[in-house]
């Protein structure tokens, strides 16, 4: 996508870029942290439902890749660890809404959502399962460790 010209990749990277700089205010520093991690997180997001696209359709065969965390290992740099991680978030989107819609809000972390999404897809029966993702979601984004605040609400630590 592109916005006056520039990628609006490379504009969001001017963005982040800026942050911080000649920053004397440390909660305003914080703050930007914070939304960076946010920010992160949802991206990580991204990558896993393209993952658990790539996974769904076996693209990855197309260029020569055993598995989609194969590509992702060695066609994306990412490590092993975290390459299993995003196909298995990946596929656990294709199936869940809540924490889908939880990580691209920005309400719970991607760490957060793979811990839901290993633990919701454990259970056999579909409703239950569905049910405890979204009191998982839900206690994760209330504050549970690992869960935060919207980045805007002048975050302090307790």
């Amino acid at each position: 996508m592109i916005l006056n010209g520039v990628p609006v990749r490379d504009q969001a990277l001017a963005e982040l870029a800026a942050l911080g700089a000649g920053s004397g205010d440390a909660l305003g520093l914080l703050v930007q942290t914070r939304q960076v991690a946010v920010f992160a997180d949802q991206v990580l997001g991204q990558l896993a439902r393209l993952a658990g696209l790539v996974d769904a359709t076996g693209a990855y065969a197309e260029a020569g890749y055993s598995s989609a965390a194969a590509f992702l290992r060695h066609g994306c740099g990412r490590s092993p660890g975290r390459a299993g991680e995003l196909v298995a978030v990946g596929r656990a989107l294709r199936r869940s809404g809540a924490t889908g819609a939880a990580l691209d809000g920005g309400q719970v972390s991607f760490d957060a959502a793979h811990v839901i999404c290993r633990a919701a897809g454990q259970i056999d029966d579909r409703d239950r399962a569905a049910a405890a993702e979204q009191e998982m979601v839900a206690a994760a984004a209330d504050g549970l460790p690992g869960s935060r605040p919207v980045p805007d609400d002048g975050w302090r630590r307790p």
